[in-house]
């Protein structure tokens, strides 16, 4: 709880909305309820986008969004330490989770936005967990369970969605080749089957428009960050970057011997985490994709618990020499020391690092925010918007949350999935080519439609100068100047 105060107080701390996607999620969200500017091809799996707008619709724009991001960070943590408790393996339970309560991999999705990452994150391990007990049990208790807490996860995060289905598989055919899986009467599977079906079958259609946009030929950009074997070693070592060393030892010694304690324990939670590990592996080199990465945190520690439930084993097993199992005992607690004392540590330095995070992602000043709100209320409602992108972000998610208008915003396309969305972008693209403004830069903003253009005095390259020039020759054409935000009407 103490975290998640301090997270929501660093987030909160400037008064004004955090991250960079947290403006995604709103103005999807009033697309959801029929009153956004969106194109209805942009679709999202809802649960984020509804919790913006219940949380701002509570607690106002910046504690709303910066409240969501504090609860967010701290749901991967709550679904290891749930999922060791009820596998049996609570002895690392609370160790491995301050481990990831505090890593920079969770405050870094923090900070710009990426609460479906973090949300989908803490329900997948326990979504595993389910299923696993499915496998042995057939029960309708346990295939409700796996369906529902598939859909929490299926309507929160596509990539974690995507994740989980593969470790689910892996999980699967594991428990086939060890026998441990339980062969169901024909009626038993198939209502077993149903009952986890139901709960995601109406997310079907919000799925094949995912696909659909994923395979979008307008995309010609690569993935948001295109991972390549020269790369892989560094964007790893970014996930960590405060806490280098014990992330080094601890994501080795579970890529190393995790897989074959595992193996060799034939446990819940191993087979749990070979599958993880599987479905990370498997989704990496399929596409390419660095959020796949993020999933690595959690998944060392629940590695790191099956180190841990194999030292405390040795001192209960049969036929060993009282001694022995003393060595091991002390074993046992002097490694649950060390983890506490890391997770401890981790806490203590993610914390003091998410203020980087934060400062790096933020796009959002009052300023600004003033500049958007008086937009909404004194533009007209079919006025159409242009701005440039801000700290190479789309600040146009943001416009379209605030000052409730169809935007043009210039965005690297990488950033960008909708067709939709990426035709807005190339033609804002196309006009905020520096130099600006120019007498042909607001020609082609008023050819293609444009109202009204906003530009952030923080854009790096914001001219003062000529801004001046045009207001000169132009009289009435800058019509809102503050110190973070110009509007020119073409």
């Amino acid at each position: 709880m103490l975290l998640i105060y301090l997270r929501f107080r660093t987030l909160h701390a400037a008064g004004v909305p955090p991250t960079i996607d947290g403006g995604n999620w709103l103005a999807y969200g009033d697309q959801i309820f029929g009153n956004g500017v969106r194109s209805p091809t942009i679709v999202y799996p809802p649960l984020v986008p509804l919790a913006s707008k219940a949380a701002v619709g509570l607690l106002g724009l910046a504690a709303g969004i910066s409240l969501l991001g504090a609860l967010a960070a701290a749901l991967p943590a709550m679904g290891v330490y749930l999922t060791m408790r009820w596998s049996n393996s609570g002895a690392a339970a609370l160790p491995a989770a301050l481990l990831v309560l505090g890593a920079s991999s969770i405050g870094e999705p923090a900070a710009w936005g990426g609460f479906p990452q973090l949300i989908a994150l803490g329900i997948m391990p326990v979504t595993l967990l389910s299923f696993e007990r499915l496998m042995r049990t057939w029960s309708r208790r346990d295939a409700l369970t796996t369906g529902l807490a598939l859909a929490g996860v299926l309507m929160t995060s596509h990539f974690v969605g995507a994740l989980t289905t593969l470790a689910i598989l892996i999980v699967g055919v594991m428990m086939l080749i060890d026998g441990s899986m339980l062969r169901p009467p024909l009626r038993t599977g198939f209502a077993a089957a149903s009952l986890v079906v139901l709960p995601i079958a109406w997310l079907t259609p919000l799925y094949v428009a995912l696909f659909d946009a994923f395979g979008n030929p307008a995309r010609t950009a690569p993935f948001f960050n295109e991972l390549t074997w020269g790369t892989l070693v560094d964007q790893i070592e970014f996930l960590y970057r405060d806490f280098r060393w014990p992330w080094r030892l601890l994501l080795g010694g579970a890529l190393l011997a995790g897989p074959i304690i595992a193996w060799k324990q034939r446990s819940p939670l191993g087979r749990i985490t070979v599958g993880l590990f599987g479905a990370i592996l498997a989704a990496t080199v399929l596409t390419r994709e660095s959020r796949f990465l993020y999933a690595l945190t959690p998944w060392a520690a629940l590695a790191t618990a099956l180190w841990a439930g194999e030292i405390k084993s040795r001192t209960q097993r049969v036929g060993t020499s009282p001694p022995r199992q003393r060595h091991w005992r002390i074993a046992s607690h002097v490694s649950f020391a060390v983890l506490l004392i890391l997770g401890g540590w981790q806490v203590a330095a993610g914390q003091e690092f998410f203020e980087t995070q934060r400062a790096t992602y933020a796009v959002l000043t009052e300023d600004l925010v003033e500049g958007l709100e008086f937009i909404d209320d004194s533009a007209s409602p079919e006025a159409v918007l242009a701005v440039t992108s801000l700290n190479d972000a789309p600040l146009g998610w943001w416009v379209e949350a605030i000052a409730h208008r169809e935007t043009l915003y210039g965005a690297p396309l990488r950033w960008l999935l909708f067709e939709d969305e990426i035709r807005r972008a190339t033609i804002a693209n196309d006009i905020f080519v520096p130099p600006f403004p120019t007498p042909d830069r607001i020609d082609r903003a008023s050819k293609a439609g444009i109202d009204l253009i906003l530009v952030p005095t923080r854009w790096v390259f914001f001219d003062e100068d000529a801004i001046a020039v045009l207001a000169d020759e132009s009289p009435g054409s800058v019509s809102y100047v503050s110190d973070e935000l110009v509007v020119i009407t073409p």
